[in-house]
Parts: structure tokens; C-alpha cells; sequence
């Protein structure tokens, strides 16, 4: 007889879990008769009048009303899902929201199984996952890293920080083996799966208690199947697909813009490049600082057609100084077509840290259009100096001057090519916004 009943109460001999029996209680506030399926529930809510029930005790006490507001749900206490063959049934929900912003919104059931505990369905902006409470615990503390961080568990996994928060629970119904209140605020820390985004690892912690949970996202398949519903989140799918149309023309419209732009940057480039790179080179003159002091003429060059573009390039001999220089298009010494100045400055040197720098430019360019051919020379001034000088009255660099026709202005390409790379980091910072 000993040996039987050894047997029969051995490990491992595969003896069931006795079955529990639902316990009905009448509500102290209404009188209306409730159920209780779970044998842990210690909070039941009156689906009658709303209270909160204490029914850890064997005398039932009244916590208080729960949220006037009723909330909606897609799915209601009582309803079935099936997990890995086995049939759960909901018997709690919950409504958590985040910053006060109902567009935050995330509702949790409680599924519940005697013989196999409970899981939790979570939905948010009409995803749904699977989670259940787990051992599994983080080699590393989850609420002090930052957004894409790491995270390696105990079996090791690598999980990546989704978000991090807190959750203020507004609404809760039905049977909850805890005692929750309206007002509870969850701190939170979500990941994913570093190789599988599809699975999930989460941390609470509630009052200085900290729980972990694992599990997995749901296809709106994967679900359907679960609740036996063929045409639950119809709307939601409707909707969904009409996102992702929507997501899809607007990132192709985004690709479309880039190919423009980058079409015309690469246009403008290249006209930039051909206009700088067109003419002849005609004349090329040294002007010491004496003779840019003075008004010097330079030599002679000739202009083959009327309306030509003529293209002057400077390089003045500058260093940690600047240069005004003052140059006019004269037509046989006498008659003046066109004046044009440059204002030049070349500064470098080293910053404290022992690192160079500069900072300005010895070159310029002008154009100027000759309305007639013929003969010109270049007239020259210009006055400058070293330091931090602010006025002169004479040159103290000389600067060198070369003379091009046949030239094409290039400013315009310049300032359209410079306005499409603003177009382009701009576009790229809009896309960015958008795929947030």
C-alpha cells in the first residue's frame, strides 16, 4: 500500500493538475451575481455597476468605481482564443494610455486556462502580440539605455531598446490576479529580437517591482485564426491596406523627387564645369604692388566678335592680408566699356589646439560682355594690407591677372547647382521625418 501511494505521489508521474471550479460571488455595491474563473483573481470589476472588488479576502471588499468612461473594444470578456491548440478565454481588459495622449493607446487582455496559466494579448494602433510572463532576466539594467541600444539576456539573445516609457492605466474590467487601480502608472522597456524583430522582450516595473514578459507579434491571419473570427479588424485590414498604399506611392514619390534632383544637380554640375572650363586664354600679366597702386594699363588683348564674354581670373599674392582691387574694360586707351571690383582676403594660421586653419580666398573671377570687337586693354587699381588694417591708400601685394575670351558666365549653373543640393538635404531631411 506504501509502495502505491509512493508511486502515486512520485515526481514526474504525470499526475494532473486538479481542476478548478469557478467561484460565484455577488457584488457588495449591486448584488449581482459575478464569476470568478481565475482562483488567483484578486480583483474583480462588477460589469454591472463598476465596482472594484477585493476578492483576495474571503469577505469581499468594495475598492471604489472604476473609470466612468467606457472604452471600446474589438474584443469582449468571455471571448475565446486558441494557443498552440489549447483554448484560452478572456477574463480581464485593460486600457493604458501614455503622456496623457489618447493616440497612445494600447489595450491589454488577460487570457486565461486552467491548466495552463495566462498570457497577454496586447494591441496597439491595431497590432496585436503574444506575451506571457517569463524568468528570463537582462544582463544589463533595460531603463538605463537609450533608444537602439543592445541588450543581451541570460540566454543569450541580443535585444534592441524599441522605447521606453511610462503607461497610466485608465480602464480595467474584468478578473485580474493583482489589485490594480485607475491611475497606475507601468514604467516600461520594449524590445526586439535582434536577428527575429517578430519576437518581443518587455520590463515593467510597477511600485519598485519589476517583471519581464516574452513573446511575439501577431498577423492579422495569426489572429483571426486565434479567435475564430474570419472577419475581425475587416476595417482594420481595409484601413491597413490603404496604409500601405498610401506609404508606398509616397515613398515612391519621394524616389521620384530624388532622381529629379539629383538629375539636376548632376545637370547643373556639369554645366558649371563646362562654363568654367570654356575660353581662350588671351593676355596674363604680374602687376607689382607699385603698379596696382597706380592706375596701370595692362597689355593689350583682342576680343574676335561682338558680344563676346570675356572671363578674369585673379590670384593675388595675399597672405594674412586683403586686397580692393578695382579693374576696367578700356577700348583704345580712351573709352571706358566696363569697371568691376573684387574684394579679396587670404587669413590662416593655428588655433590653440595646434590644428591649421584658414579661411578666405586669393583668387576672384569677373565677367564682362564686349559689345564690340576690337583691341582692349585691362585699367588696374586696387590697395590693400597686412593684419587687421582697415583702410589703405596703396597695394602692398602684387596679384596676377589673366584674361579669357570665348568665356561663359557659369554663375547661374553655380547658384542652380547650389540651390539643388539645398533641395536635396532638404528632401532627404523631409524623408527622414516621414519614415519616423
Amino acid at each position: 500500500m506504501v509502495g502505491v501511494e509512493s508511486e502515486r505521489f512520485a515526481l514526474h508521474s504525470g499526475r494532473k493538475r486538479p481542476k478548478y471550479t469557478p467561484k460565484d460571488i455577488h457584488c457588495p455595491s449591486c448584488g449581482a451575481g459575478l464569476t470568478v474563473k481565475d482562483e488567483r483573481s484578486e480583483l474583480v470589476v462588477c460589469e454591472y455597476c463598476g465596482s472594484h472588488l477585493d476578492v483576495s479576502k474571503e469577505e469581499k471588499e468594495i475598492l471604489g468605481k472604476g473609470a466612468s468612461r467606457k472604452w471600446e473594444f474589438p474584443l469582449q470578456i468571455g471571448d475565446s482564443f486558441r494557443h498552440k491548440k489549447v483554448r484560452y478565454e478572456i477574463i480581464a481588459r485593460m486600457v493604458f494610455i501614455e503622456d496623457d495622449d489618447e493616440d497612445e493607446l494600447s489595450r491589454q487582455y488577460l487570457l486565461y486556462n486552467p491548466c495552463h496559466g495566462t498570457l497577454w494579448l496586447s494591441e496597439y494602433d491595431g497590432d496585436y502580440s503574444l506575451s506571457s510572463d517569463t524568468h528570463l532576466m537582462p544582463k544589463a539594467d533595460p531603463f538605463s539605455l537609450k533608444q537602439g541600444a543592445v541588450m543581451t539576456t541570460y540566454d543569450d539573445r541580443k535585444w534592441v531598446l524599441e522605447g521606453t516609457g511610462v503607461y497610466e492605466l485608465v480602464y480595467v474590467d474584468g478578473a485580474l490576479p493583482w489589485i490594480a487601480a485607475v491611475g497606475d502608472r507601468v514604467e516600461y522597456a520594449e524590445f526586439l529580437n535582434k536577428k527575429s524583430p517578430k519576437l518581443q522582450y518587455d520590463v515593467q516595473r510597477i511600485d519598485g517591482e519589476i517583471e519581464y514578459g516574452k513573446g511575439e507579434s501577431l498577423s492579422l491571419q495569426q489572429l483571426r485564426r486565434a479567435l475564430g473570427k474570419s472577419e475581425f479588424e475587416k476595417d482594420h485590414e481595409l484601413e491597413a491596406n490603404q496604409s500601405i498604399e498610401h506609404f508606398v506611392k509616397t515613398q515612391r514619390d519621394f524616389k521620384l523627387v530624388f532622381a529629379m534632383i539629383i538629375a539636376m544637380l548632376a545637370i547643373n554640375m556639369f554645366m558649371a564645369i563646362y562654363a568654367i572650363s570654356q575660353g581662350t586664354l588671351v593676355m596674363e600679366q604680374q602687376f607689382s604692388p607699385a603698379e596696382l597702386t597706380e592706375e596701370t594699363y595692362s597689355k593689350p588683348f583682342r576680343v574676335v566678335k561682338n558680344g563676346e564674354v570675356v572671363r578674369i581670373k585673379i590670384n593675388a599674392n595675399l597672405a594674412n592680408a586683403w586686397m580692393s582691387l578695382d579693374i576696367g574694360v578700356v577700348k583704345d586707351e580712351s573709352t571706358l566699356i566696363h569697371v568691376d571690383g573684387a574684394d579679396l582676403s587670404y587669413y590662416h594660421g593655428y588655433d590653440d589646439e595646434g590644428e591649421s586653419w584658414s579661411e578666405g580666398s586669393r583668387r576672384g573671377t569677373l565677367y564682362f560682355k564686349i559689345p564690340w570687337e576690337g583691341d582692349y586693354k585691362l585699367l588696374v587699381h586696387a590697395v590693400g594690407a597686412s593684419g587687421n588694417v582697415e583702410r589703405a591708400v596703396q597695394a602692398s601685394h602684387s596679384a596676377t591677372i589673366q584674361v579669357y575670351t570665348g568665356a561663359m558666365d557659369g554663375t547661374f549653373s553655380l547658384l542652380m547647382l547650389i540651390v539643388s543640393i539645398i533641395l536635396l538635404v532638404l528632401t532627404f531631411i523631409g524623408y527622414r521625418i516621414w519614415r519616423q
